[in-house]
């Protein structure tokens, strides 16, 4: 008789979770289930809960906090009992914006104390987490480096993406993507690009955004013709269309150890162009100095302004050898195989 898969426990979930979640749980899909947290979860015993975004504990209705910290709550004190393991994948140091006040703090750190291996997506970022939270040190730590994605259009160039978007083929297209907030730098991006030519150069900021983050474009001069925004929630397709079309896509985040846009953006072997960082130079270093641009704050405005179109018959990327998928399973099969 076949040996049932093991249980992996998704928290926030793949529902609440995003492309990377099941881009990274396919990797492993043959040797483990991967199920959805759920308060009735706790009564199966020998699983592994594996916790990504521990903030996503605020993210919904008051209900959905309370189950969550109940969750949580139950996961410390009945491990002894039904003998769960806890991983923790550390994307950043912490909620790129905190809410909850004192008692979101207490809680994030709560949950970020129940791991008994901790995974990092670079050797870089694992070196900061452990500088900024001792007690990882002394945990089980592994390199799961973050899986580059797959087409999900049929724009596979840049030509047919501008087509698909309705993008001038002729201007520079610099491109901020994702949900419009704080964190990302749009104000700086937004200064940096407010000199460039708008007969070369196109500055397209896309995405979802709140009302009370609107502020973020108030140094937008719409009659320009230099800036487009679009506020919307991309689908797969399109998302991808404005990451191809792209000469660059922008992120000049003011915190965050990793950005799952730039690696969206490299998947499609699009230029990035982000802050300088132990970790962005780690993945600089793997990815080549074409793909991945490293400047300053106060040298952006310098670093767009010298930005050069993307030839159309730029070659596809190669993905290093540490991004491919056989390297990233060995790894991830490697890690979960600690906990079973």
């Amino acid at each position: 008789m076949a040996t049932p898969p093991k249980i992996i426990y998704s928290f926030p979930g793949i529902a609440r979770g995003n492309d990377y979640q099941r881009r990274f749980y396919s990797l492993v899909g043959d040797r483990y289930e991967v199920r959805t947290w759920s308060l009735a979860s706790l009564f199966r015993p020998k699983a592994i809960l594996h916790i990504h975004w521990p903030e996503a504990w605020i993210w919904g209705s008051n209900l959905y906090r309370l189950q969550c910290l109940f969750f949580f709550f139950l996961v410390r004190f009945l491990r002894p009992l039904n003998r769960w393991k806890v991983a923790y994948t550390c994307h950043n140091l912490g909620p790129h914006e905190q809410k909850g006040g004192r008692l979101g703090k207490l809680v994030y750190d709560f949950i970020i104390g129940l791991p008994q291996a901790v995974f990092y997506l670079t050797e870089e970022g694992r070196k900061i987490a452990e500088e900024h939270r001792p007690k990882f040190r002394k945990l089980p730590g592994f390199i799961l480096r973050h899986p580059l994605y797959e087409t999900t259009s049929d724009a596979t160039n840049k030509a047919q993406a501008l087509h698909a978007i309705g993008l001038d083929p002729s201007k520079i297209q610099i491109t901020l993507l994702g949900h419009i907030r704080p964190y990302k730098g749009v104000e700086a991006l937004v200064e940096a690009c407010r000199d460039l030519d708008p007969a070369k150069y196109s500055v397209n900021i896309v995405g979802t955004l709140r009302p009370k983050h609107r502020y973020l474009l108030d140094g937008i001069d719409a009659s320009s013709g230099l800036f487009r925004v679009v506020e919307c929630r991309l689908s797969d397709a399109d998302f991808e269309h404005h990451l191809r079309a792209s000469d660059v896509v922008a992120l000049p985040y003011k915190t965050g150890l990793n950005s799952g846009v730039m690696y969206h953006a490299l998947s499609f072997g699009t230029r990035v162009v982000a802050f300088d960082s132990p970790v962005n130079r780690e993945i600089q270093h793997h990815f080549g100095e074409r793909l991945v641009v490293l400047t300053d704050p106060e040298e952006l405005s310098t670093t767009m302004g010298n930005l050069s179109p993307v030839a159309p018959d730029t070659p596809p990327l190669s993905a290093p050898l540490e991004y491919r998928d056989d390297s990233l399973r060995t790894a991830a099969l490697e890690a979960f195989a600690t906990l079973s």
